[in-house]
């Protein structure tokens, strides 16, 4: 039912029929898309998964604890802020699992601690840029160009040190965010040899060695 533009109240009828209904997902993940914000109000944001989940957590669900997508730093922050620490990886191969680059040249400052090993998981702050770092308003959208030359700049560092296009992913909530990093990596032909951007709900299930996050979102608030 992942994908498809339906009703909680449609869903039911079916199940009515049905001597066992077995509901397969993450309900922690992509919610509902409601636009009507009466709808929403009334209930409609809460996905029938999840209705399920809370009110038999014990006798309805099974939960699948052990995953193999992700190294175990990069699992730690979804196992604290959402799972409460009940993931574990598979094993120790997918715990460590490292993306290989080489240094070379003169790289220094967050460039270098980008391309480190040893660094699975990395925050860039551009707060101290003040306003050069402030996010543009698109229509019903947004966008940051200074994310998007970081972004830029990442992926070029990122592929001469020996990453592949193709393992590089681009994701951002934004589409204009999506369109700017379009447009800016497009100059360089990057997209073209595989690099791809693409919204957090396009790229649910799919999995890259290294992902790029733009938040875009930074103002004086």
């Amino acid at each position: 039912m992942r994908h498809l533009k339906i009703t909680q109240p449609v869903c039911i009828g079916p199940l009515l029929y049905a001597d066992r209904c077995i509901l397969v997902g993450d309900h922690h993940q992509l919610p509902p898309l409601v636009q009507n914000t009466e709808s929403r109000d009334a209930g409609l944001g809460i996905s029938l998964f999840k209705r399920l989940c809370e009110q038999q957590p014990v006798t309805a669900v099974c939960k699948l604890r052990t995953q193999y997508r992700m190294c175990s730093d990069v699992m730690l922050l979804s196992n604290t802020l959402v799972y409460q620490n009940q993931l574990h990886c598979a094993n120790e191969q997918v715990a460590r699992a490292t993306l290989k680059t080489e240094i070379t040249g003169n790289i220094t400052g967050f460039i270098r601690r980008v391309l480190r090993p040893a660094t699975k998981v990395v925050f860039l702050n551009t707060s101290h840029f003040g306003e050069k770092s402030f996010e543009t308003e698109t229509k019903s959208s947004f966008s940051n160009n200074l994310e998007a030359k970081i972004v830029k700049l990442l992926c070029e560092t990122l592929t001469k040190s020996g990453v592949e296009e193709g393992d590089i992913g681009i994701l951002t909530p934004y589409n204009g965010q999506l369109d700017l990093l379009g447009r800016t990596l497009s100059r360089d032909e990057m997209t073209s040899c595989g690099v791809e951007i693409l919204t957090a709900d396009r790229f649910q299930g799919r999995d890259k060695p290294c992902v790029i996050i733009s938040f875009v979102r930074s103002n004086k608030r």
